[in-house]
């Protein structure tokens, strides 16, 4: 009789390790170097069209841990594509970057993990997506060796320079399917063997009206989001179910404000237009909370953790009592914030002319508290609005405030209003300073 195999699982797993510059050279601070995002049927290279895409998404630390990572790739709303280096060297072949994952069952992640004991390269923190859904969206297997000789393409061959790296034409595996190909080697003294990892690669592939060429510098440059839209409105691409792990439960309740955060802006960082059903189907699992459990409930895949046992956004029910509350504290706050900056206007150090020494700058009200009544309340009455994973401003407070710009002003205003909307609403709100 057959027995359903324990450590078959639905789901796949991209695991997020902790960033280390010596095997991703796209982490640079200052923005990516002049690596390629794919290659054209002629081998040029394809870069990437929107300069807020190319610059923007590597603004954090070059070494910046797991959690910060998968903060950045909710703040995207897609998962980067890559070449995977190793030794400074693409390990991925062929013209498409691709993103990983993982077909281990959970139970074996966190045991793989805790051996490998190299949170650069793998770690517990990850987002886990439908195996089938991955399938349907172009994601495929890896394969692990050839049936023939491995030989990597030469200048002669019809195959060099369509990709940072390319099997040889004699391999026998077209360059479409190249990027799945991971090398397997059992006759060396120490074999190489990454077969547990039962790997899944989704490609970068592209069409020719996604790719656009600029007149000055001839260069191809792709005009969509360089990765897997997770949570961006995508017509092709639609994952019904996403999980997001991590370590502690701490962690797991900040990572559900987030998705509030964004489900309440219905925008990425970046301005582009969100999924708001996926981000309703969003789920956070904490590990430490699983893991005592393993061994007396038998938890060996994500399959056998009931999703209502996860975190997920829960906008809370809004009474009328709390919508009034709220409207008194903004009409107090309001009243403060135009009373004190008056007052510093008067009082504030002045030169000959009569204008006030100090720069010009914004001081915002904001709160970071996204699953609360009072937030909810000061979104349905249009007080406040999402700020795409920076928390809430609450623009209200500040109406007919005249500040002129001046930052001591508008600071003098921001600690008024945050002083009485704290001691009213019970909500921590803080102040939020930018220099013009």
């Amino acid at each position: 009789m057959y027995k359903e195999r324990l450590d078959l699982t639905n789901w796949v797993i991209h695991f997020i390790h902790d960033r280390n510059p010596a095997v991703d050279p796209c982490s640079d601070y200052y923005g990516p170097p002049d690596i390629p995002i794919g290659f054209g049927e002629k081998g040029e290279e394809i870069h990437y069209q929107f300069e807020e895409l190319e610059y923007h998404y590597y603004d954090i630390e070059p070494d910046a841990r797991a959690l910060s990572v998968m903060k950045k790739i909710l703040a995207d709303g897609y998962l980067r594509a890559g070449w995977s280096f190793r030794d400074e060297r693409a390990s991925i072949y062929g013209p498409y970057p691709v993103v990983c994952f993982t077909e281990m069952p959970i139970s074996e992640l966190i045991k793989y993990v805790s051996k490998r004991d190299n949170k650069s390269l793998v770690n517990s923190y990850g987002i886990a997506f439908l195996r089938s859904e991955l399938f349907t969206a172009g994601g495929r297997q890896a394969i692990y060796g050839l049936s023939g000789k491995y030989k990597e393409a030469e200048q002669e061959d019809s195959y060099y320079g369509l990709g940072l790296r390319t099997l040889a034409q004699s391999c026998e595996l077209g360059l479409s399917e190249q990027y799945r190909y991971i090398t397997t080697d059992y006759d060396r003294r120490i074999a190489i063997d990454w077969t547990h990892e039962r790997e899944w690669r989704w490609p970068l592939k592209y069409n020719d009206d996604e790719i656009e060429r600029d007149p000055l510098s001839k260069k191809l440059f792709l005009n969509k989001s360089p990765g897997l839209p997770i949570w961006l409105e995508n017509d092709s691409l639609n994952f019904s179910k996403v999980i997001l792990i991590v370590q502690t439960s701490e962690e797991a309740d900040d990572l559900v404000d987030k998705l509030k955060e964004f489900y309440d802006s219905g925008s990425s960082f970046w301005g582009l237009d969100l999924c708001k059903s996926t981000l309703l189907n969003t789920h956070v699992l904490a590990v430490e909370e699983i893991t005592p459990e393993l061994a007396s409930k038998n938890i060996i895949r994500i399959d056998d953790i009931p999703l209502k046992e996860m975190r997920a956004i829960n906008p809370p029910q809004v009474s009328k009592e709390t919508k009034s509350l709220v409207g008194k504290a903004i009409t107090k706050a309001n009243k403060a914030a135009i009373k004190a900056a008056e007052k510093k206007k008067e009082t504030a150090p002045k030169t000959e002319d009569g204008h006030i020494k100090d720069v010009f700058g914004f001081a915002d009200i904001i709160t970071f508290d996204a699953h609360t009544e009072i937030t909810e309340a000061l979104l349905q009455l249009d007080y406040a609005h999402s700020v795409a994973g920076l928390g809430y401003s609450i623009h209200a407070v500040k109406k007919g405030v005249k500040t002129n710009g001046v930052l001591c002003v508008e600071e003098a205003a921001a600690n008024a209003a945050v002083e009485v909307l704290t001691e009213i609403l019970k909500q921590e709100f803080r102040v939020w300073v930018t220099w013009d």
